[in-house]
């Protein structure tokens, strides 16, 4: 009886986490850093990094995007390999390319850690990794 309840709490468990993932909910980003570090994955092995701080042209296009991308974001639990990641103390944008996906990890105003993920139209994946990618790698 006993393994049987523990199995019963277990898959209500499951059932409960599922139907939160498809709750969309918006993106409320409360601490905009000043800097942070950009690092480039192919294979899951870094290629290329550099930081970007607030008066270079990145930083805006990056917190724009993030602006106008607030709504209909999905909790999301996986665990995704690294692409393109913008990395600071408190934010971490993971742009999977191939995917047209973004996966956003940010600390809320309770020190919470928060996991989101939204597919995104192939031209903004383009834009992203020609402002991100492309250009730095053709400096």
């Amino acid at each position: 009886m006993n393994k049987l309840f523990k199995f019963t709490l277990f898959v209500l468990s499951v059932i409960l986490l599922a139907s939160c993932s498809d709750k969309k909910m918006d993106l409320y980003l409360e601490n905009i850093p000043d800097s942070f570090q950009i690092v480039l994955f192919e294979k899951g092995k870094e290629i290329n990094s550099y930081r970007v701080d607030k008066n270079n042209e990145r930083h805006e296009v990056i917190f724009s995007w993030l602006k106008k991308n607030q709504k209909e974001w999905t909790l999301d639990m996986t665990t995704y390999a690294p692409v393109l990641i913008i990395n600071s103390e408190k934010l971490k944008i993971n742009f999977l390319l191939n995917d047209n996906l973004v996966v956003v990890n940010y600390e809320n105003k309770k020190g919470n850690w928060i996991q989101v993920s939204k597919h995104i139209e192939e031209s903004q994946i383009i834009s992203i990794k020609g402002k991100f990618i492309d250009d730095e790698l053709n400096e």
